[in-house]
Parts: C-alpha cells; sequence; structure tokens
C-alpha cells in the first residue's frame, strides 16, 4: 500500500520518486519516534528489566524463579531460545532494503537507521533476556507437571493447574492439549511460552 500511495503522490506531482519512498519515510519516522523515545534511556531500560518480575512472576509464580534466572545467565540458555525464534531482532534487513545499500541514497538510510536502532539495543537485550526467562520458567513447569502427572503423582486437573495451562484462552487450551496427544511436547510449552510473552 506504502510503495503504491508513494509512487501515486509522485506521479501526480509529476515527480519521479523511488517506488518504495513512502515506506523509506515510514521507517525513518519510526527509527527517530524509538529512538527519541527510548533509545539511549537507562530509565527505560531500567523499567523493562523489572518486565519480568511485575508481569510474569505473578503468573508463574516463584516454583521455577531461580533455576530458569540461572539457565538464562548461560550462553547455552539464551542460545537455545534465540534458536527457538523467541528473540526479537533489530534492523535486519531483507528484500529490497538489501538492494538499496549499493546506491548513495541506500547507504545513508541504512546508516541513519542503523544509528538510531543502536540507541535501541540495550532496550532489546534487556526485552530478549525477558524473554528467555519466561521461556525457561513455562518449560521447567510444564516439564516438571507432566513428568508428576505420567508418574501418577498428579491428576489431569492438577496439571493444568501447575502447568498454568489453565490460564490460557479455551482455544489455546486446546491447541496445547492437541500438541499433547500428537506427543509434540515442545510445540505444546512453547505455545504456551508465546502466550506468556504475548501478556508482557
Amino acid at each position: 500500500f506504502l510503495d503504491t500511495w508513494g509512487s501515486n503522490i509522485g506521479n501526480k506531482l509529476g515527480v519521479s520518486v523511488p517506488p518504495d519512498l513512502a515506506r523509506r519515510a515510514t521507517n525513518m519516522a519510526m527509527d527517530t519516534m524509538y529512538s527519541g523515545g527510548m533509545g539511549a534511556n537507562p530509565g527505560t531500560v531500567f523499567r523493562n528489566a523489572l518486565q519480568y518480575d511485575m508481569l510474569s512472576y505473578p503468573r508463574l509464580g516463584p516454583k521455577f524463579y531461580r533455576q530458569a534466572l540461572e539457565k538464562v545467565m548461560t550462553k547455552d540458555g539464551l542460545k537455545i531460545v534465540s534458536d527457538r525464534g523467541f528473540f526479537v531482532d533489530l534492523a535486519v534487513p531483507y528484500g529490497e532494503e538489501l538492494a538499496e545499500t549499493v546506491s548513495l541514497g541506500g547507504k545513508v538510510g541504512n546508516l541513519y537507521r542503523e544509528g538510531a536502532q543502536a540507541t535501541l539495543k540495550p532496550f532489546s537485550m534487556v526485552d530478549n533476556v525477558n524473554r528467555a526467562r519466561v521461556y525457561w520458567t513455562v518449560r521447567y513447569q510444564f516439564e516438571d507437571a507432566l513428568a508428576r502427572y505420567n508418574s501418577g503423582k498428579i491428576n489431569w486437573k492438577q496439571f493444568e493447574k501447575e502447568s498454568d495451562l489453565i490460564s490460557l484462552s479455551p482455544s489455546d487450551r486446546n491447541i496445547v492439549r492437541q500438541n499433547l496427544v500428537n506427543g509434540k511436547i515442545t510445540e505444546a510449552y512453547e505455545h504456551m511460552v508465546r502466550d506468556v510473552i504475548d501478556d508482557t
């Protein structure tokens, strides 16, 4: 839509503009606003560092708090969460953005974007640590409850409570249950991870 809109304006003004001018301008405006509002601001980084304890801890509880935090402090713990696709990367170029780097305008635009997004790096790093804490807490909680259910120590109702499955919407609960029926344990708890991350 933005590409068509920018080209239409250029045509009406009788000016030749790059086909993705509107998208570039929008990206630059967004980069500027986010960088100005959150970038290089210790207050926003500190506030984001408290996100897990304020929003996820009340839901997930204390049982695996320390164990998950210790796992997140390891390279392997972060790598697993990153490899599973739960981290958000800033300034990852794609498609036309890769081709743009060959032109002077593209190089200047990319330099501006890289600079603006570099100011958000501390915020992004803390956000990814929060995501990793959610991932490991949910995983440990889920695997512990499932192991106790499989060994007959708790019943299904207790499993749903202790794994926090009861906190999901009915449709999400059904997705997790179906994954369990199909033997897809990883998909089951990762669906729950996404739900908790979405709430924070």
